[in-house]
């Protein structure tokens, strides 16, 4: 469970980036890099681990699939069988 400056807070939107010192360890070099990365960390601390795929337990691996597979700030993780556990092969980024 998220708590504090850790938890996204639903009513500035889905991708609000809460300020958070711990979350530097993410950072890349390029700052757009550390934006779109603090962006996707939000999703992935989002995430319900249970109904995830063993990758994407990982925080890189997801990152990484989020990244090749159409990422943009417009869009949101769409599950396509939920019946499923997440992973690259159930879900898309698509636009809400």
């Amino acid at each position: 469970s998220l708590v504090g400056s850790e938890m996204c807070i639903r009513d500035r939107g889905p991708l609000y980036v809460p300020e958070n010192p711990s979350l530097k360890k993410w950072y890349g070099r390029d700052a757009m890099d550390r934006f779109t990365k603090d962006r996707v960390l939000v999703y992935w601390m989002t995430l319900d681990r249970a109904a995830c795929c063993p990758a994407w337990q990982d925080f890189e691996k997801f990152y990484g699939w989020a990244i090749r597979n159409g990422y943009s700030r417009e869009k949101v993780l769409v599950r396509l069988d939920p019946t499923k556990l997440m992973s690259p092969l159930t879900c898309k980024w698509s636009l809400p």
